[in-house]
């Protein structure tokens, strides 16, 4: 078990905007499958926990401008169309977790790793 906690803390450390948009991806299905929660406080969530992912990521990574940009888009995305389409919480998990990957696949694609600012090698 430590030595899953260690690689966990490894990929935190060295790939911020990958971890926190693959979690974030991972808890909205758990959300609506596993709490059963309505559609708007699955909403409610999948707002809160993107807007919240969009903020770590934009001050873990360098350049600032482009996960906040997008990271803000992205939590008026899923606001927008978890309260104003009138989605059941499913449809919202799923978006969420589609937007929430593809979000990490982009960053991790343009943004500069920690590790490899620090003089490691990431990868």
């Amino acid at each position: 078990m430590p030595d899953i906690l260690t690689r966990l803390r490894a990929l935190w450390n060295a790939e911020p905007a990958a971890a926190l948009y693959a979690a974030s991806a991972g808890l909205a299905p758990l959300v609506a499958m596993i709490l059963h929660w309505s559609p708007t406080q699955t909403a409610a969530e999948a707002t809160i926990v993107s807007a919240l992912a969009a903020i770590v990521v934009a001050f873990k990574a360098r350049p600032v401008a482009v996960p906040a940009i997008l990271g803000a888009a992205s939590a008026i995305a899923v606001a927008s169309a978890a309260f104003g389409l009138h989605l059941s919480a499913d449809q919202i998990a799923a978006g969420t977790s589609a937007l929430n990957l593809v979000l990490g696949f982009l960053f991790r694609a343009h943004l500069t790793p920690v590790a490899s600012q620090q003089g490691v090698p990431a990868g």
